[in-house]
């Protein structure tokens, strides 16, 4: 904090830089950029918005690879709004965030065929530590509500949650969710103390003991490997806390596979990027390198799901998908 404060009170981008985490993992040197020869020649056709983005996002790594991600996720933004706006045509109203998702989601699966081939790495590869996040943010959602305070919980687990994704998309996230209900968020009541505290939820016991937290880490760590092989196999199966200790099994689509990624973990990630607080991002003095290495694979996954959006918007031509594809080799695993 008071580097940040230093910082503030007398800026130097050096010393900024050099207050970063950093890694000997440059992705720049070898990423396949996104980019299509016609663009130059029918310049009026070219996606300048989101060509915008993607340089903007190109100017802030490999250092701050959470800007890069927003930048990235406006790119995704533009293209599912206007995939959206085609769907409703012109007297329709301009649809909000999760309902634009929803569009994109359902024009990709009507074309799964054509892009199975180049999601399928990503699934297999993302490391567990994005599912750590993505599974934090379920369980602490399923904490407040039962105490409660759904107001307090996490933005991401809200949308999950929602009724637009209950309406529009799939069962199959509430299905996730209450298995984890009793399941995991029952295990981890066992070593926290969950309470709305000077009005903010928190969840840890005031006095945690290390045991405490050696149990929460387990718990997290077994939850991300469930869905981990949830997204990368289509299914997981879970012990419920209950009398008969239960399994049930989860399965996914590929439809909800894809949906699971696209509004569980990048929507889910963006939200806290962007709404929640300095401490989930880079220029924190909370920032590791796993915060580095998580946001730079997030980077990677919206960057070719944005080569794919601009696919299905027309515009560039797909034969330009298969060497982006090797861009998943980059991830940090």
């Amino acid at each position: 904090m008071n580097n940040l404060l230093q910082l503030a009170e007398n800026y130097d981008k050096n010393q900024h830089l050099k207050s970063l985490i950093r890694s000997e993992d440059n992705i720049m040197k070898n990423l396949t950029l996104i980019f299509d020869p016609a663009w130059k020649t029918n310049r009026e056709d070219a996606p300048m918005e989101v060509i915008s983005f993607l340089l903007d996002s190109y100017y802030v790594m490999p250092e701050r690879p959470d800007l890069a991600s927003l930048f990235m996720w406006q790119a995704i933004n533009r293209l599912y709004s206007e995939i959206s706006e085609k769907n409703i045509g012109n007297n329709g109203k301009r649809p909000g965030d999760l309902a634009g998702i929803i569009h994109f989601i359902n024009d990709i699966d009507r074309n799964w065929n054509r892009f199975y081939s180049y999601m399928q790495p990503y699934y297999d590869m993302l490391p567990e530590k994005i599912y750590r996040f993505v599974g934090n943010y379920i369980i602490n959602g399923i904490l407040a509500e039962d105490e409660n305070a759904k107001r307090f919980a996490p933005l991401a687990y809200n949308t999950l949650n929602g009724k637009t994704v209950k309406d529009n998309l799939t069962t199959k996230f509430q299905d996730l969710i209450e298995g984890i209900r009793g399941s995991y968020a029952c295990a981890e009541k066992q070593y926290t103390d969950p309470r709305v505290e000077n009005d903010k939820f928190v969840k840890n016991k005031q006095t945690e003991t290390k045991q405490d937290k050696e149990k929460l880490r387990l718990i997290s760590m077994n939850l991300a490997h469930k869905l981990k092989e949830l997204v990368a196999k289509g299914s997981m199966n879970i012990q419920l806390k209950d009398t008969a200790n239960t399994n049930k099994t989860i399965t996914f689509t590929e439809k909800e596979r894809f949906g699971f990624m696209l509004i569980g973990v990048l929507y889910a990630s963006r939200c806290n990027n962007l709404h929640g607080n300095v401490e989930a991002r880079m220029n924190s003095e909370y920032a590791d390198k796993e915060t580095f290495m998580t946001y730079t694979d997030i980077y990677l996954l919206e960057y070719m799901i944005t080569a794919i959006g601009l696919v299905m918007n027309g515009q560039m031509d797909e034969k330009y998908l298969v060497d982006l594809k090797n861009n998943c080799q980059l991830l940090i695993r």
